[in-house]
C-alpha cells in the first residue's frame, strides 16, 4: 500500500485523533486538527511524522510538540472501520 503526505496544522494542543497499536485511526474527535484537516479517516494509517519512518514505535513516542506536523498516511477502509465501531 503507497503512503501519501498531508499537512495538519493546529496541532499544538493535539490531534483530537486515537489509534490503535499499529498507529491506525480508531476515533476522530469532531473539530479537532485531524478532523479539520479533511484528509484522515477512521481506519487509515499513520506511517511517519515529520518525515521520520515509525516502523514499529507509537505516533506518541516519535512526535514532538509543535503547531503543524506532516503525516504520511496509508489509507484504510474508512467506511468499514467506522461501521465496526
Amino acid at each position: 500500500m503507497q503512503a501519501y503526505e498531508i499537512t495538519v496544522d493546529g496541532c499544538a494542543s493535539g490531534l483530537g485523533l486515537g489509534l490503535d497499536a499499529v498507529n491506525r485511526v480508531t476515533v476522530l474527535r469532531p473539530g479537532g486538527p485531524a478532523d479539520a484537516c479533511g484528509l484522515i479517516a477512521v481506519g487509515d494509517r499513520i506511517v511517519s511524522v515529520d518525515g521520520e519512518p515509525l516502523g514499529g514505535l507509537q505516533l506518541q513516542a516519535v512526535m514532538r510538540p509543535a503547531d503543524r506536523h506532516v503525516f504520511g498516511i496509508e489509507a484504510g477502509d474508512g467506511a468499514a472501520a467506522a461501521a465496526a465501531a
